[in-house]
């Protein structure tokens, strides 16, 4: 079966009377999916997998997706290796339990690359599967908070923009300033808010004088500010 393409998300195949899987696919139209959808299902019903699975075909088919992954599934998008050797899979393999196995982390690993082979061409899928999948997004995994990953940190430095245009650093700083107060919670003209006044001046003086602005530093020029009141 080419399940590259094909039209809609392969989902899997029917399954008969019988419990027993047909060969004719589950295609689901990707434009049912207008803008929001929601699994239901008892414990252990494969909701999950199921999620998984409309997640890759959206990949594939270079549907973009922004996933917020609570219990750390949705990560092991990463670890899909289209050459489906055992060299790709030895890193991932714990060598613990691969030891208390009687095997060593290569025999493991070909294990594993096995199992992956076998259980994709079940369902007609193999390499150029993966491969679409991988081409499909640039898959990033964003981890606030931590340092593994690639952390997210939206108040860490507040650099000035580039060129020279003043108008352009005045606009930008009385945005930024909106924001910062804004998720502080505070509503502020910024004509006529002291707050805002004041924290557009502090960055616009730092830009000229430093390039840059962080956090600790602002708070710090709050409470002395560097300039003339």
């Amino acid at each position: 079966m080419d399940t590259v393409g094909y039209e809609g998300l392969y989902l899997g195949r029917i399954v008969d009377a019988e419990g027993q899987v047909t060969g004719t696919p589950v295609l689901y139209p990707s434009r049912h999916l207008r803008t929001h959808a929601l699994l239901l299902g008892a414990t252990g019903s494969g909701k999950t997998g199921l999620g998984l699975v409309m997640v890759e075909e959206c990949l594939r088919k270079r549907i973009p997706a922004l996933l917020l992954d609570v219990k750390g599934d949705l990560s092991n998008l990463l670890l899909t290796f289209p050459e489906l050797d055992a060299a790709s899979f030895a890193p991932w393999v714990d060598a613990d339990a691969a030891e208390r196995e009687g095997k060593s982390v290569s025999e493991a690993a070909e294990e594993a690359a096995a199992l992956w082979r076998r259980g994709l061409e079940k369902w007609g899928l193999g390499s150029q599967d993966l491969q679409a999948l991988r081409q499909g997004a640039a898959l990033q995994i964003y981890t606030p908070g931590l340092r593994s990953g690639r952390p997210i940190n939206i108040l860490m430095r507040f650099d000035s923009p580039s060129g020279d245009d003043p108008d352009e650093s005045a606009a930008r700083a009385q945005s930024l300033t909106s924001a910062l107060l804004s998720l502080a919670g505070v509503e502020a003209d910024p004509l006529h808010s002291r707050e805002h006044i004041l924290l557009t001046t502090l960055i616009r003086h730092n830009w000229e004088t430093r390039g840059t602005l962080d956090v600790p530093l602002l708070i710090q020029q709050i409470q002395q500010p560097p300039v003339d009141h």
